[in-house]
Formats: structure tokens, C-alpha cells, sequence
């Protein structure tokens, strides 16, 4: 392999003629590394050798169905002799096996046919293709079929019996829970309200229909007036009633089995019980053929006892789960004859998981632009009627009980002294009261003035410290006329002193008696109020009329006397 190679002597002026090397050279080295000996030493065509194919042999069976044999038992962790013998002995804790390798081993086990084929070459196996030689175990296994179901069934049994099992307490549990669910209760109670109230116009809930099918509830989301929708008014009013708690949370916990419970088919269900009690029958079977005595037999006997246990667990538990399913549906039934005509159990529960998913969607929104909603709450509060409700005449009292007079006696002869009537309040106007209350309540308590002669006025409030009311909401009154004062009528709680009698010498006027008021029982502050709200009416009236009328603080820098001026100055005298 030199290529142009000189054996002629190299002189001293080339690098052939200076190489003189130590290095140990070793031809036997050499020799062995590129020889053929038959000493099983690797040789230069070891490679070429083991790409050769082997004879085939024999071959038996078709050539797709030894293909598709030759991929599962490639997949099997244990060689076929070693799955034969556990097989033969029914060693069901073997680690090496396992149920996905043993349910595809089912299919392509050899048939009948087959196997007769091949134990035709039973006495020379070593002829055949690698493939029936594979194979050839499974046909010398007596009741090889049977054994493998049976193998298959002993490793998967304890996933099937707690799968089911859990199946069973799902519909029980959610049963329970729709029945016992006081969330759920008021929920319907609401809505049965509701559809009254939009079908009938019945608002206090005595009349209308007494009840209605669950399946009504997936119509409450369709029943809307743009985005808003009776769910929006549902959220709204349970969240108005639980302000101290989270309704939505706690009502999607007390029925949190009845998703699940909506995804169970009961027919489907009582069908896998059903094959479980087939294959523990067909277990039961086994037993009878097995010798006596052997170790296989008492291995199966100790499974039989096990699975007999839990297919019993499984039929009682499937049992009480219907019954218990039949009867809340039963109760949950407008008529009796809605009640022989029940539905199936998964449409009961999905009438009730659409309605919670609705629900939570409704109630995200709300909670996701809270003002939006907020003024539909606003709205609805700004009637009369709702006024009247939320906010009672004596909610709008004033306390004034802490003013008395020089001896110490309380105002008003006994009752809370300037407690104001719902008459009085209505004839002034609910803004004015409201303001000038919540002022009065604000400024500190006054001592009425001691009797006696006197040109100074009592106190009264500045106009910083009870400002003049608004006049947004104020009409003037329908006679056209102005008044600074207005008569409170006498209460029933409150007795007034008697109005002074006529002297004898006093004749009476024509036309019809006048109410007299003593003012002696109102105190100073109610009616420095009141004159502020009759000025203000005076003056809205005034304004509608283009005229120009001087207000309290015109008055007093002018140094005029005010109308609240004099009535407090009345009732101080």
C-alpha cells in the first residue's frame, strides 16, 4: 500500500535517511488484529456477517396475523414459557405483569385452528419460524383462554369494584345534598316569586302557582331585556340578603356532587355492576376445574371469597343510590303524575348543574362592573314606596328630648320633644327634612333662655352651620301663596297643652274655627327649621316667578328681622 516506493538506500539529505526510531513494534499484535483464526476473535468481516439473515424456518400461520403476534409479545416483560407458567399456577402477585400487556395478549392468542396447526410441530419446535415457537407455549397451556381472562381479571378487580363504588356514593351524596341544600331552597323560592310576579302580577307570593318543573330554571336566562336578564335580578336580590357571607360559595359547596352526578348514566352504570357479577361468576366456575390440593386452587378460592365480598358491596350500593335518586326526584315533583313520569336521574341533575353554572356566570359579572348594577339597586330605592319602606317616619325624628326649660321638665309633656309627625314631614318635603335633621342632629343641644323681659332673640343656628336647604325638589304650594310657618298637627303620642279659652267679653269671629297651636311645647330649633323650608319654598316659587325675594342671610346682614328669628323668639317668650 507505499505508494511509489524506493528501496534504494536514502541519503543523509533526505528525512527517510535521518528516521531512527525506539518505538517497540509488534507484529504478533498486528498479526492477530487482521488474521481470520477460528479462535472466535472479531475479524474485518464480523460486521458483514450478523447483517446476514437467518433461514426462516416453518412457518404456520398467516403472515399479517404473525406479524400482529410478533409486536405484542415483543411488548411482554416476561418471556412466553415464564407468562405460561404463572398462568399454569395462577401466581397472581408476579410484578412483571400487568393488565395493558395482558389485554392486548387476549387478542392475538392463537385460535383453535391455529393452535391445531402448530401442535402438529410440537415435537420439532425448533424448526419453526421464531414467531409459532413464541407462540408454541400458549398451545400446550390447557384452558390457556380461560386462565388469561381469569389472570386479567384477578389484576384489575380492586380498580374496578373502588371505581364503581365511587360511581354509587356520587349519585348518593348528590341526592342528599339537592334535598338538604337550604341555598337551594331559597334560590327556588325566589323564583317561584318570580315567575308569579311576570305571569300573574302577584307580588306577595300568596297566589299565582305553587310550584313549577326544574327545568323551568334554564329559562331564566333567556328571559332578558338586552344583557340584563331575571338571573342579573336573582344574583342582585340573594346578594342583598346575605351581605355577611358569600351566597354563591356556600351554594355551589352544598351541591358539590351534582356535576359529577349530571356526567352518570345510571343504565350505563347498573351494566358495568353487571359485568363484574359476570366475571365473578365465571370466577366462581374456575374452581371446579382445578385439581384438589393444589397450590392454584387455593389461590383461587381466597380471590372468589374477595370478589363475591365486593360484588355484594356493589349491588347494595347501586341499589340505595336509585332509590335515593327516585325519591328526591319524587319530591322535587309538581303533580303525582309528574312524579310516575320521572326523567332520567342525569337530566334531574343537569337541570340543576346548568342552572349553578348560569348562576356563577351572572354573578361574575356583576361583581366584575359592581356600578353598572349598582344603579339598577339605586333606581328601584328612589320611589315613594321604596322610601316609605326603607326609610320609616321614625327613622327621620329628631331627638331632642335633651332641651327643657328652666325647671328641668322635659319638652312636649312626656314624649320625645320635637318629634317630628309623617305629616309634617311629607308637607315639607323629604329633602329639607332629611338635611336640616341631619344638621340639627350635628350641632350641640340648647338650653332654652330663662322667662323673663328680654329684647334679644334665642339662638339661632348661623347659616353655616345649618345651611339653607336645597331647593332641586321643592314646588310651591298649589294655592300660589307663600307660607314661613306651618302648623303641626296635634299627635296621639304627644298630647299638647290645651289652647287658652276666649275671654268672656271676647266675641267670636265669623267664618270656620281656627286651629290654635301652642308653640310653647315645640322647641326653638324644629321651628327655626321649618321657617328655613318655608323660605325656601318661598323662594323657589319666587324664582319660578322671575321675582327676587331676600334670603335668611340677605335678612340678617341687612339687620331685618327673619321668620325663624321671631319663632324662635315666640317659643323662647
Amino acid at each position: 500500500h507505499l505508494v511509489q516506493a524506493s528501496y534504494d538506500e536514502p541519503d543523509g539529505m533526505s528525512v527517510f535517511g535521518e528516521l531512527h526510531s525506539n518505538t517497540e513494534f509488534d507484529t504478533e499484535l498486528l498479526k492477530i488484529m487482521f488474521s481470520k483464526g477460528d479462535d472466535g476473535t472479531k475479524s474485518v468481516g464480523a460486521r458483514r456477517k450478523a447483517i446476514t439473515r437467518k433461514p426462516q424456518g416453518i412457518c404456520v400461520l398467516d403472515a399479517t396475523r404473525a406479524q400482529n403476534m410478533a409486536i405484542v409479545l415483543s411488548k411482554l416483560k416476561v418471556s412466553s414459557e415464564e407468562l405460561c407458567t404463572c398462568l399454569h399456577e395462577l401466581d397472581f402477585g408476579n410484578s412483571l405483569l400487568n393488565i395493558e400487556d395482558l389485554e392486548l395478549l387476549v387478542t392475538v392468542l392463537p385460535t383453535a385452528e391455529e393452535s391445531k396447526k402448530l401442535l402438529e410441530h410440537r415435537n420439532a419446535v425448533e424448526q419453526l419460524r421464531d414467531v409459532e415457537q413464541k407462540v408454541m407455549p400458549f398451545c400446550t397451556l390447557p384452558r390457556s383462554v380461560g386462565r388469561l381472562r381469569l389472570m386479567r381479571f384477578a389484576l384489575s378487580h380492586a380498580s374496578l369494584y373502588g371505581g364503581q363504588l365511587q360511581r354509587c356514593r356520587v349519585l348518593s351524596s348528590a341526592a342528599e345534598e339537592v334535598r338538604a341544600s337550604t341555598e337551594f331552597r331559597e334560590l327556588l323560592s325566589v323564583v317561584l316569586r318570580l315567575g308569579n310576579f311576570i305571569n300573574h302580577g302577584v307580588e306577595d307570593g300568596k297566589e299565582g302557582a305553587r310550584g313549577f318543573d326544574l327545568a323551568s330554571l334554564s329559562s331564566l336566562g333567556t328571559f332578558k331585556t338586552g344583557a340584563v336578564s331575571t338571573l342579573h335580578f336573582l344574583c342582585l336580590t340573594m346578594r342583598a340578603s346575605h351581605t355577611d357571607s358569600d351566597f354563591l360559595k356556600d351554594f355551589r359547596a352544598s351541591l358539590q356532587h351534582v356535576h359529577e352526578a349530571a356526567r352518570e348514566k345510571v343504565p350505563m352504570l347498573q351494566a358495568s355492576i353487571q359485568s363484574f357479577k359476570t366475571e365473578v361468576e365465571f370466577t366462581a366456575r374456575e374452581k371446579q376445574l382445578l385439581e384438589e390440593g393444589s397450590a392454584a386452587l387455593q389461590r383461587l378460592k381466597e380471590l372468589v371469597n374477595t370478589l363475591e365480598a365486593e360484588q355484594q358491596e356493589l349491588q347494595t350500593s347501586v341499589d340505595q343510590a336509585v332509590q335515593q335518586v327516585t325519591d328526591v326526584q319524587k319530591f322535587f315533583s309538581v303533580s303525582d303524575k309528574a312524579a310516575k313520569n320521572l326523567p332520567p336521574p342525569e337530566q334531574f341533575f343537569g337541570h340543576i348543574a346548568s342552572f349553578m353554572d348560569a348562576l356563577s356566570g351572572a354573578w361574575q359579572e356583576i361583581e366584575k362592573n359592581p356600578k353598572r348594577w349598582q344603579e339598577f339597586a339605586s333606581a328601584a330605592g328612589t320611589g315613594s314606596k321604596a322610601t316609605r319602606k326603607t326609610m320609616p317616619p321614625g327613622k327621620l325624628a329628631v331627638d331632642l328630648s335633651g332641651i327643657t326649660g328652666e325647671s328641668g321638665d322635659a319638652a312636649g309633656a312626656g314624649c320625645k320633644a320635637g318629634e317630628l309627625e309623617a305629616d309634617d314631614m311629607r308637607s315639607m318635603g323629604s329633602d329639607p327634612v332629611v338635611k336640616a335633621s341631619t344638621e340639627m342632629t350635628k350641632s350641640p343641644r340648647l338650653t332654652a333662655p330663662a322667662a323673663g323681659p328680654s329684647k334679644s332673640r334665642s339662638p339661632v343656628p348661623s347659616p353655616k352651620q345649618s345651611p339653607r336647604p336645597s331647593t332641586k325638589n321643592l314646588s310651591p304650594p298649589p294655592s300660589g301663596k307663600v307660607s314661613t310657618t306651618s302648623s303641626p298637627k296635634p299627635s296621639p303620642r304627644c298630647p299638647r297643652e290645651s289652647p287658652p279659652t276666649k275671654p268672656p267679653n271676647q266675641s267670636a269671629k265669623a267664618g270656620p274655627p281656627r286651629r290654635r297651636t301652642a308653640l310653647t311645647a315645640v322647641p326653638a330649633e324644629v321651628l327655626a327649621m321649618r321657617a328655613e323650608v318655608g323660605a325656601a319654598r318661598a323662594q323657589a316659587a319666587a324664582e319660578a316667578q322671575g321675582e327676587a325675594v331676600p334670603t335668611a342671610m340677605d335678612k340678617a346682614a341687612s339687620g331685618a328681622p327673619d321668620a325663624a328669628s321671631d319663632a324662635a323668639a315666640a317659643a323662647a317668650a
